[in-house]
């Protein structure tokens, strides 16, 4: 039954990771693509956001690569604290006034994305991701890996 049961979590985790990853990359391509990054810039600017570009180009770029890492597990831990600050300055900075249901710039995303991403703080890419075979202890087998990740 333990076996059962830590198959189940890794493979959801596993599926969460790759789809909040695809979530990332498509977010980025959005900002890219759809909205354009003078937009992006000109709205931190209308806020009175230091160092917008940076910040625009910053977030796009943490989205698009940290998205790919997610995707194949890589990193995830560092990643995802990347995430859960960029997301808590974001209320914090922009979406806070607006409240958390406030039509399309309400900040409910950006709490669902921080918490998700904070979750993988904790609890990283799980064993279908390329941390944990790159990282892997020495003269662990996979039972071993499969016993070790139950609570």
């Amino acid at each position: 039954m333990r076996h059962v049961v830590g198959f189940l979590q890794n493979f959801t985790l596993l599926l969460v990771r790759i789809a909040f990853g695809l979530l990332l990359i498509t977010h980025a391509w959005h900002r890219w693509d759809q909205v354009g990054m003078a937009k992006e810039i000109a709205y931190l600017s209308e806020h009175h956001i230091a160092q917008p570009t940076l910040l625009a180009w910053g977030a796009l770029l943490l989205e698009a690569v940290g998205g790919l890492l997610f995707v194949f597990g890589l990193m995830v831990p560092l990643v995802a604290i990347a995430l859960v600050v960029q997301n808590v300055l974001t209320i914090v900075w922009l979406k806070w006034p607006n409240g958390l249901l406030g039509a399309s710039t309400g900040f409910e995303l950006n709490l669902v994305q921080g918490l998700l991403a904070l979750v993988f703080v904790f609890y990283g890419s799980g064993r279908a991701g390329l941390d944990a075979v790159l990282f892997r202890r020495r003269g662990e087998d996979n039972e071993t890996l499969a016993v070790r990740d139950i609570p």
